[in-house]
């Protein structure tokens, strides 16, 4: 069986912190979550490595 050894990079952003923009973006097939840390804040930022976190136990 062929593996891609190609991976999904998603920048993750203002258009992007909503539960269901980054569930789309799992089933989509995002395989790394970016955030850049030059914008917001931290809070902000842990926030959003929360949800993600969360949101990929649950699509699996």
């Amino acid at each position: 069986m062929y593996t891609p050894r190609t991976k999904i990079v998603c920048t993750l952003g203002p258009s992007t912190s909503t539960d269901d923009a980054i569930r789309g973006l799992i089933e989509a097939g995002m395989n790394v979550a970016r955030v850049n840390f030059s914008h917001g804040t931290h809070d902000q930022h842990s926030v959003t490595i929360a949800m993600v976190r969360r949101l990929a136990e649950e699509v699996g």
